[in-house]
């Protein structure tokens, strides 16, 4: 277990031979180091060991942590803090899980829905030290929306080592329409208020700045630039769709 400079004060975690070990802990050693005791006041040194609390009995793949702390102004940089099981020297697992890769999935929305079900296999996931636990911010079976999401899989083993994957899902409207906002124009703050009718397909609503049920007030805009949003519902799939555009209200 190697530890590097300004790494000192901190707490290191390993498993013994490999994944496990069923022997007792015995001396434990480093830099200034004798017999578990600080000799100087600038060494560095383990002391504590915080699993297993007796050192006996090790079962299966099960942690060992232990504390390093800097007594002092030390020069050391990089150095080993080593211990032994027995008189042999523990293994300790640095290798991180691998998660098999997913292919990205492409799906057309439900009928009627903004969104689809989606399926998929669950990754294979595997570690030198056994199956590692599998967790996921998304589950085969769950409803994504119009657009793209991306899954992610944490895998983690024994040791607390970490190994990552993931896929994109989208989801395409199958009839998306075709959204259409009139071009930015001008208007004098004491032109009279208007109703905004260009935007395309009808049957949306319009809102920003001035806006009130459709119609455009320049002296409640105000002078400068507005941005005019139209939004406008799919009814085949229920997915919202917007475009936008800017009415500038200039003075009298």
């Amino acid at each position: 277990m190697i530890f590097k400079k300004n790494e000192a004060n901190a707490i290191k975690t390993g498993l013994l031979f490999d994944c496990g070990a069923t022997e007792i802990i015995t001396p434990i050693s480093g830099p200034g180091l004798t017999d578990n005791e600080v000799n100087e006041p600038g060494d560095i040194a383990v002391t504590n060991i915080f699993s297993p609390e007796s050192g006996e009995g090790l079962s299966s793949s099960e942690p060992v942590i232990i504390e390093l702390t800097n007594f002092g102004e030390s020069t050391v940089s990089n150095f080993e803090v080593s211990f032994s099981v027995n008189g042999i020297d523990p293994v300790f697992d640095e290798e991180s899980p691998v998660i098999s890769d997913l292919q990205d999935i492409e799906s057309p929305n439900d009928p009627g829905e903004c969104g689809a079900i989606i399926e998929w296999p669950e990754p294979e996931s595997k570690d030198n030290c056994g199956p590692p636990s599998l967790e996921s911010n998304y589950q085969p079976g769950g409803t994504f929306p119009v657009g793209e999401t991306d899954v992610f899989y944490t895998a983690t083993d024994v040791s607390g080592n970490q190994g990552e994957g993931g896929f994109t899902v989208t989801v395409l409207d199958t009839n998306p329409p075709n959204m259409n906002c009139p071009d930015d124009f001008e208007v004098n703050v004491n032109a009279q208020p208007f109703e905004l009718t260009e935007a395309m397909p009808d049957g949306g609503s319009y809102s920003g700045t001035g806006v009130i049920d459709g119609v455009f007030n320049p002296a409640d805009a105000g002078i400068g630039d507005h941005l005019i949003t139209y939004s406008y519902e799919n009814p085949e799939s229920g997915c919202m769709y917007y475009c936008d555009f800017y009415i500038t209200v200039t003075g009298g």
